[in-house]
């Protein structure tokens, strides 16, 4: 996840600043539902490990 982290800001940073530009609307509508998705996921792997009633492992 941090080597995927890191090669999207490498290209973030290396794309010029029109390509920016029109990138941003999607990042800002899409990177807020998949950061959403992942911190679902992040809690719900949390869950299952302090409570041994959920068998999500």
């Amino acid at each position: 996840m941090l080597i995927l982290l890191l090669l999207a800001y490498g290209g973030w940073q290396l794309a010029g600043a029109q390509r920016r530009q029109r990138l941003r609307p999607l990042l800002a509508k899409h990177g807020t539902r998949l950061g959403l998705a992942v911190a679902l996921l992040l809690a719900l792997l949390v869950a299952a490990y302090f409570l041994p009633s959920l068998h999500l492992l």
